[in-house]
């Protein structure tokens, strides 16, 4: 039975969806103090096991405790999981079956994954990942997994995305100043000691950074095409045929679509206003060529959920939990809950919960810097996140402005490019570092407690566990291979691929091995940069010991493997291969995928002199 304490509160909380009172044999308005004990549980990690924070209540003369309550924060892939109902086993795994309450906070998470989240089919590499307290643990991937995500989630904390910033490299490359609007940070080999960054050089350890503004992110595919424009890139569309360009045309479109999918989620979650904490733009020379490499580091969502769960031998009914609720719809940076304030019962709709049986309550929708706030100075995924040292950058700075005035520094390895980068020392500027506020979109719910047939019992809430699914070896640059898997009707990503091939000298072949018949694949490009894509071809071995070697079938998106294919940033070629006679799918033991090219960065490609 459910019990409304006031007509008022039962209005003001009508447009929220379930959040809930326990009870065991009847409710009350009014409170008396029921047991509740900060526990732990016990997770199986490959590399060992962790403890996992909760509570665990029971009311008074109770023999054992009749209710867990634990506070898991989820990451984006993670969240995912769990609001568009694509159970992930390792997470099922680590925090038990449940069944998810669809209140205003789920509802608007699955929104936003439905209007601008991605849905992938991983083949490998896949992590779950939990972080309480000291060292985090990791399941590796007990299989292929399908996830959902608004941007893939790195293991690496290297989660950004290359900008196409094409006026403020050509000022960058052109002048001996730094463009206008950008602040500076400093780093050296060693934080510690800026006579270590006279030896890196001084503007390969200097990183401008600033707020990403609105035409960062709108003006994204403009910009990269200005960019293609400057550079000395191999044309792919001379000589083609209308079809063949129509062809690549929707190629490019299919490669630039998940990536309009965040830009429109950015978009969405700013249309209040812009907030210009909300992103951060960084700037750092090429360390491979002659350029200057541009940023834009993300934000990652998180989904604050408890997990209630009856762990006593009696049905348990659900009707609402004590707290209080933001109402708000914009994005904001998140604040706790003021101290003292009300927290009163919200009602909602019972829920039945038998023995064993477990909820998940989201309670808020988080955007937080991707890699956490030092991340974003994090210069390689070698380098590892080192936290923000402003004194440290300011002993670097100090060095710049005990040069002469009017000194010219440059590029270190000047002598083997043409155009080396050369800024004065005046245009040098002090250190400062981002903001790095977490930020809260949409309703959310400060849950304070629950009652226990009529017995009010208060959370002494410490920081959530941390759930997060990372996907392994996504880090630096080069294209990635997808395989066709016919029985899931999804194209898999197998990882990238040529990655150690970043000039026309390195170019090298990498196999890549599948169990069974695999005969459709697609190279793409998903960075800024083009991959040269000498040959490919496909070895398959027969279950007799025989081997036999196949080319890819000339179709639209395939490419003949005399032929070289050019992939640009957001292009994708995808490659077909058709069995001889006599030979079936069935006969296949394995399938070995073959490519021989290399790739080039953007920035190390020179600017055209026009």
């Amino acid at each position: 039975m459910d019990v409304v304490c006031g007509a008022a509160l039962a209005q003001q909380l009508q447009r929220l969806a379930t959040v809930f009172i326990l009870a065991a044999t009847g409710l009350a308005c009014g409170y008396a103090r029921a047991d509740c004990l900060p526990s732990t549980r016990e997770v199986k990690f490959a590399d060992g096991s962790a403890r996992v924070k909760n509570y665990v209540c029971s009311l008074p003369g109770a023999a054992k405790p009749q209710l867990q309550v634990e506070f898991n924060s989820l990451s984006e892939a993670a969240a995912g999981s769990l609001v568009e109902d694509t159970p992930n086993p390792d997470l099922a795994r680590a925090i038990g079956k449940w069944r998810a309450v669809r209140n205003d906070v789920f509802k608007e998470a699955k929104a936003l994954f439905d209007a601008y989240g991605t849905k992938e089919v991983v083949g490998s590499g896949i992590m779950l990942t939990h972080r309480n307290v000291g060292v985090p643990s990791n399941i590796p991937a007990s299989s292929e997994q399908t996830i959902w995500y608004f941007q893939r989630p790195d293991a690496e904390n290297l989660t950004a995305l290359d900008l196409p910033l094409p006026t403020e490299e050509k000022t960058i490359l052109a002048t001996t100043h730094w463009p206008n609007g950008w602040r500076f940070y400093y780093v050296g080999l060693d934080v510690n000691t800026a006579e270590q960054c006279k030896e890196a050089g001084v503007i390969g350890c200097t990183l401008l950074w600033r707020p990403a503004q609105p035409s960062d992110v709108a003006d994204y595919i403009a910009n990269r095409r200005a960019v293609e424009a400057q550079r000395l890139l191999q044309d792919p569309i001379r000589g083609m045929t209308a079809e063949e360009k129509a062809q690549l045309d929707a190629e490019s479109r299919a490669g630039d679509e998940k990536l309009m999918r965040y830009i429109g989620l950015v978009q969405h979650l700013n249309a209040g206003g812009w907030k210009n904490d909300f992103l951060t733009v960084t700037g750092q020379a090429d360390a491979c060529g002659d350029g200057f490499e541009f940023r834009l580091h993300i934000r990652q969502m998180r989904l604050e959920t408890a997990f209630v769960t009856n762990i006593s031998s009696e049905q348990l009914s659900v009707g609402g939990l004590i707290g209080d609720v933001e109402p708000g719809a914009s994005l904001r940076v998140s604040a706790p809950p003021a101290p003292g304030a009300a927290a009163e019962p919200l009602l909602g709709q019972a829920i039945t919960l038998a023995p064993g049986d477990k909820i998940a309550v989201p309670l808020r929708i988080l955007f937080v810097p991707a890699g956490g706030r030092d991340a974003v100075f994090q210069t390689d995924y070698l380098s590892g996140v080192h936290p923000i040292d402003l004194a440290a950058a300011g002993r670097v700075y100090q060095v710049i402005q005990s040069a002469k005035p009017g000194t010219i520094f440059m590029t270190k390895h000047a002598i083997d490019v043409p155009n080396p980068i050369k800024k004065t020392r005046e245009s040098f500027g002090p250190p400062s570092a981002p903001a790095a506020d977490d930020f809260t979109w949409g309703p959310a719910i400060n849950l304070r407690g629950v009652t226990l047939n009529g017995r009010r019992i208060d959370f002494d809430r410490g920081a959530p566990n941390s759930f997060m699914i990372t996907i392994a070896g996504e880090y630096g640059s080069c294209p990635y291979l997808y395989a066709f898997d016919a029985g899931a009707n999804a194209w898999v990503r197998h990882g990238k691929i040529i990655d150690n091939a970043n000039s026309a000298t390195k170019e090298m072949t990498q196999r890549v091995e599948f169990v069974g018949l695999v005969d459709r694949f697609s190279i793409r490009e998903e960075e800024l940069e083009v991959s040269y894509i000498r040959s490919v071809r496909l070895e398959a071995r027969l279950h007799d010991g025989r081997d036999i070697e196949l080319t890819p079938r000339e179709q639209e998106g395939s490419t003949a493997a005399t032929s070289l294919a050019v992939i640009r940033s957001g292009e994708a070629h995808d490659y077909a291969f058709v069995l001889p006679e006599g030979v079936a799918a069935t006969d296949i033991a394995h399938s070995t995928f073959i490519v021989r090219g290399y790739y080039q960065r953007y920035s190390s490609i020179p600017i055209a002199e026009r």
